[in-house]
């Protein structure tokens, strides 16, 4: 029985390790974020994002409007440009882990995202932004750091010089039901489009957030 009682105990630890919250940044319009986001191998930013593997994650939001149709957007910041990422899988009504489309408002939906990262990727800090859209272009976005690197090893520097330009307000990161992680990078003036610059220096890595 002692053994059995353990043996539970493990279990149920190592389900509670794998659904830890990952920390990540509103945006500073207004633009609804998420319930909760988990990312699998991340509880702490940058995430790492090792090339030849996937990265799975998902997470919880509150519908905000009825909608029929739902698609993902992401975004990255890299050298002072963001570009959008073709994402393959347009229709986020497929994968939806709770609840189906057409949505309602006031509705808690779970999404679950894969997403490649290819082994040709370059070994770079970037800045990642998701957003759910519908056809009204009302949308639940949220930002958050990675770290694209060969192997699960922790090889992220310990110490970064930085230099910050223009910046007016610190931000905050955010987990379950908007608990503040504390304060962290520096955030946007407006917008998670404004104009604003970050730059990261260390051994074989650096990014600009513009």
């Amino acid at each position: 029985m002692a053994l059995l009682a353990c043996v539970y105990l493990l279990a149920a630890f190592c389900i509670a390790l794998s659904a830890q919250s990952t920390p990540f940044f509103k945006c500073t319009d207004g633009t609804p974020a998420p319930l909760d986001l988990r990312i699998k191998g991340c509880n702490s930013l940058p995430c790492p994002l090792i090339r030849g593997t996937d990265l799975t994650a998902e997470w919880d939001f509150e519908v905000t409007a009825n909608t029929e149709t739902l698609k993902p957007r992401v975004k990255v910041t890299l050298f002072g440009v963001t570009t959008e990422y073709p994402y393959p899988h347009q229709n986020a009504c497929n994968d939806l882990t709770n609840g189906e489309c057409p949505l309602e408002k006031g509705e808690e939906i779970t999404y679950a995202l894969k997403m490649p990262i290819l082994k040709g990727y370059p070994l770079l800090t970037l800045n990642i932004e998701f957003a759910l859209v519908d056809e009204n272009e009302n949308s639940q976005t949220f930002r958050f750091i990675t770290h694209v690197r060969n192997t699960d090893s922790t090889d992220i520097p310990t110490s970064i010089k930085s230099t910050v330009y223009g910046v007016r307000t610190k931000p905050k990161m955010y987990d379950s039901r908007g608990k503040n992680f504390g304060k962290a990078h520096e955030q946007p003036r407006h917008t998670c489009h404004d104009a604003w610059r970050k730059t990261m220096i260390d051994d074989d890595s650096f990014f600009f957030w513009w």
